[in-house]
């Protein structure tokens, strides 16, 4: 069967897979107007082509067809990338699960956070040229998160020429607004929240640099309304190991010992505890036959500060482990 104008018949959508110009010139052979075709571009296309009357609402509605599948597939990739920035309790399942693997404690009040702060288990994020932070309350972290922030800003105001803006990090469970989600990992220091930008050029590079990372599997992101910001949960150990591969002055900064991480003896770079106090603390791998008491006792502490330092929700040790041990 022919197919084309003068059949009045559409075709099965197009005929073969065609190009953006191909699709534009076969759209306007159908509903009869002109087109002008790029020099050097081949089309048997007719642009002063007229379409007989009786033909006309099947040609016309052919068309309308045809632009609105043309719309549907422009829009695709946008409607792909607003499906991935959604929040879902399967992703906050996700997140919980990795910070209990790592065993990072939820810190219940504004004293554990200080006190978690003092130890050098959260780190202290500080503005700079790049980095602004917009009332957050607790301005620290665990050290892989101040490392993702700091990446993410120094490139984001290189493509924006403007800092970037944090609303929120640790954020203990008794500070947790309303709406929150009994699974947020805000408590467990491992989330940020980062403020959604109305330009629509640095709105348009920080989603796709965050899906680019999600894609990763290095960290989740969740576009949040109200108020508009980007809830982004960094998976410790995965970023640590991306940066690692892609070097840079930070890459042996992001992947120290921090205590809630479990250290094994096949991760070398995991020794040491990254602590602006290290000369108040030592480090201690775990042999054969130790339990935590033992060690507790050997080195003059208690089971429970060696637990909180280390961030242990339980006393199961493994040989290999390496522990912080507070140096009185």
């Amino acid at each position: 069967m022919r197919r084309g104008p003068e059949s009045g018949l559409a075709p099965a959508i197009f005929p073969q897979a065609l190009t953006g110009g191909a699709v534009l010139r076969e759209l306007a052979t159908w509903h009869g107007f002109g087109y002008a075709v790029p020099r050097g571009v081949p089309c048997n296309v007719n642009p002063s082509h007229e379409h007989p009357g009786r033909h006309g609402a099947v040609k016309r509605q052919a068309t309308t067809l045809a632009l609105l599948i043309l719309a549907c597939v422009a829009a695709a990739p946008a409607a792909s990338a607003q499906s991935a920035l959604r929040g879902s309790r399967e992703k906050m399942l996700r997140q919980h699960s990795v910070a209990e693997s790592s065993d990072y404690p939820f810190l219940e009040t504004p004293a554990d956070v200080e006190q978690y702060a003092e130890l050098g288990v959260l780190v202290p994020v500080d503005p700079s040229r790049d980095l602004r932070l917009g009332k957050v309350s607790f301005a620290v972290t665990r050290p892989v998160v101040r490392t993702f922030v700091q990446r993410l800003a120094r490139q984001y105001h290189e493509a924006c020429g403007q800092p970037l803006v944090v609303t929120s990090l640790t954020r203990p469970v008794t500070e947790q607004p309303e709406n929150a989600s009994e699974l947020s990992v805000h408590p467990a220091g491992m989330a940020v929240d980062i403020r959604s930008e109305p330009r629509r050029g640095c709105r348009r590079w920080l989603e796709r640099t965050l899906l680019s990372l999600q894609d990763e599997g290095v960290l989740e992101v969740t576009k949040e309304r109200r108020p508009a910001h980007y809830h982004i949960a960094v998976f410790p150990q995965q970023y640590a190991a991306l940066v690692e591969r892609l070097g840079g002055d930070d890459a042996a900064g992001a992947a120290p010992f921090v205590p809630g991480i479990r250290a094994t003896p096949s991760a070398p770079s995991a020794t040491r505890f990254a602590s602006a106090r290290d000369t108040d603390r030592e480090t201690y791998r775990v042999q054969r036959g130790d339990t935590l008491r033992r060690i507790a006792s050997r080195h003059g502490v208690t089971v429970a500060l060696l637990k909180r330092v280390n961030g242990l929700r339980s006393s199961r040790i493994a040989p290999g482990q390496v522990l912080t041990i507070p140096v009185s």
